[in-house]
């Protein structure tokens, strides 16, 4: 969902950022060659619109009444709605997507309470509903039934942790065993 919604929100957020310019509040935030803003930019953008925001309040707390209505006021209350998209939607989202990135790490998925599992199928339970749980792959190494070595991963399937699993355990003692077996889960 974050591959599918982030774009969409950089999208909404320069558009945003689009429109504030063409409200002439002076904007110099943009940083990244990608387009895109992040959270401290989106942040910053926020915190100069505030700003014009309370210079407006000033203005009009000097300012007569005018027939037909004041264009600072409705200024202002444009600008009172893009502080308010930025401040509640624009930049929480974001963050969550910028912390989601950064604990994905190779993977592609997490869960939200333990941000170290990873989703993977689960046996079936009496009710013969398989579900995607989140969880660790146990490896373990063993020797005339005695447990030798163990290691947890992050990925699912048996076939991308042989190699990493081997590798810790020869790092560790080089000379472990000659022969290494394992079953059909592992290609």
């Amino acid at each position: 969902s974050i591959e599918k919604n982030e774009p969409k929100l950089d999208e909404k957020s320069n558009q945003l950022y689009d429109q504030i310019i063409q409200n002439e509040v002076d904007l110099a935030v943009r940083q990244e060659t990608d387009g895109s803003l992040d959270s401290t930019e989106l942040k910053a953008v926020s915190d100069k619109v505030s700003n014009e925001i309370d210079n407006l309040n000033q203005v009009i707390a000097n300012e007569k009444v005018k027939p037909g209505g004041s264009q600072n006021k409705r200024r202002r209350r444009k600008l009172k709605h893009f502080n308010h998209l930025l401040k509640t939607d624009l930049i929480p989202r974001k963050r969550n997507y910028e912390f989601a990135n950064k604990t994905f790490g190779e993977r592609n998925s997490f869960a939200k309470t333990d941000t170290d599992a990873t989703f993977m199928r689960m046996k079936e339970d009496p009710m013969k509903n398989g579900q995607l749980k989140p969880g660790y792959n146990l490896q373990v190494a063993s020797q005339n039934q005695y447990a030798l070595y163990f290691d947890l991963f992050q990925r699912p399937t048996d076939t991308r942790t042989l190699v990493p699993f081997l590798s810790n355990i020869f790092a560790q003692t080089p000379n472990a065993s000659q022969y290494v077996v394992a079953d059909a889960g592992y290609g």
